[in-house]
């Protein structure tokens, strides 16, 4: 436990794709975001890029909505990322980003 803002714990693609609780996982192809004005959106492709690409569950997912969240506080800003309810069959997946 040490003074400062705590960094989050990168997996690596080969820890992500293996869902250890045997839920349903599907493959993310790209993801999609609404609402994000203060970033450009291919900062926050780089941010996922170990979450493109693979099968991933939805309990991880929101693990992607946590650490956007986070990127946001780390550079100075609050914002909540939701992952509404959507169709993700086509590997696209959206992220609605509330930005304060």
């Amino acid at each position: 436990m040490g003074i400062g803002p705590e960094v989050p714990e990168v997996q690596s693609k080969s820890d992500l794709n293996a869902s250890s609780s045997g839920e349903e996982t599907f493959l993310v192809r790209a993801w999609d975001f609404d609402g994000v004005t203060v970033f450009e959106e291919d900062e926050l492709q780089a941010l996922l890029a170990n979450y493109s690409g693979i099968k991933i569950s939805f309990a991880q997912i929101k693990s992607v909505a946590s650490q956007i969240e986070q990127y946001y506080e780390r550079n100075g800003f609050l914002a909540q990322a939701i992952v509404p309810p959507q169709d993700v069959s086509s590997g696209i997946v959206m992220v609605e980003v509330l930005e304060a």
